[in-house]
């Protein structure tokens, strides 16, 4: 994955001052917490850490709630879908 040292270490050194010890069942004053870093249009490392760091928070919902987080998050809207998976050409 490129600059994955650098999500991780975003991950460590700013999300993680900043969140432990709060509610992960307040998704939405966490990310505004962390949304307001972003610069104009942002996609690279902070980006990619609050993604890993919402999905986090949206499984931890799942579990507390028992629900599956496409329930959580208005219900399957299909079946099944088609995936796809790349590795950054490694």
């Amino acid at each position: 994955f490129y600059l994955s040292r650098t999500v991780e270490e975003y991950l460590h050194e700013y999300v993680a001052p900043r969140v432990i010890g709060r509610d992960p069942l307040a998704i939405d004053l966490l990310a505004a917490d962390l949304v307001g870093y972003l610069g104009f249009r942002s996609s690279g490392a902070e980006v990619r850490g609050n993604s890993a760091f919402d999905i986090a928070l949206w499984d931890i919902f799942g579990k507390a709630t028992g629900q599956p987080v496409a329930q959580l998050l208005g219900g399957f809207s299909r079946r099944s879908i088609r995936t796809y998976n790349t590795c950054a050409g490694t």
